[in-house]
């Protein structure tokens, strides 16, 4: 059983590589960045949702409050994936080096993870790449109050302490680690001012 989730999850991660990411609804789907590959930064997509706050439960079932996993930095970035997105799966291991330094918070979520079978998917995929940063599932509420909003994968938003959303909006597409080191040096500054 363990090789046959083995090799699913190989051919999983193998076709995401390969497609790339679709929009998650087309019909409100925005035009990325003219580069294809540098993150496009939309600073009003984030008026829809000015405030992350919820209570859900990670891929393992342990009980997640938006207001404890924020209060722990003064800045988190949450990064909104899915399964099938290869882009999200090739940024997990820099966001996870981010992450293991302690500066700042990286929290996870996972669309379509509310279904149970994805939620296992999902974490075969955090497990196999050493991923220890919290990853969510989603709830009804998460959905409705932002989710449905988010029209790319992977999109991340940052956060205060309080769950208030800084750094200007939306950023759309994956990033390697030296692109979220100059992302996340200009979104603590946007905060000093």
């Amino acid at each position: 059983m363990e090789r046959k989730c083995k090799a699913v999850l190989a051919v999983v991660i193998a076709a995401c590589c390969l497609a790339g990411c679709a929009p998650m609804k087309m019909e409100e789907a925005s035009t990325p960045g003219e580069s294809g590959s540098a993150p496009t930064i939309f600073a009003d997509a984030a008026a829809d949702f000015e405030r992350l706050q919820f209570e859900t439960q990670d891929l393992e079932g342990n009980a997640c409050d938006s207001k404890e996993l924020f209060a722990l930095h003064d800045l988190t970035l949450v990064n909104i994936w899915a399964t099938w997105c290869g882009p999200c799966i090739e940024e997990m291991p820099a966001l996870e080096a981010i992450y293991e330094e302690g500066e700042i918070g990286v929290v996870g979520i996972a669309v379509e993870s509310e279904k149970q079978e994805t939620a296992e998917l999902a974490a075969e995929i955090t497990a196999e790449l050493g991923v220890t940063y919290p990853n969510l599932r989603p709830t009804q509420e998460m959905i409705q109050d932002f989710l449905a909003d988010v029209a790319y994968l992977p999109t991340t938003v940052f956060v205060d302490s309080e769950g208030k959303v800084v750094g200007g909006g939306l950023y759309i597409g994956g990033r390697g680690e030296l692109e979220w080191r100059d992302t996340i040096e200009s979104v603590q500054k946007s905060m000093e001012e």
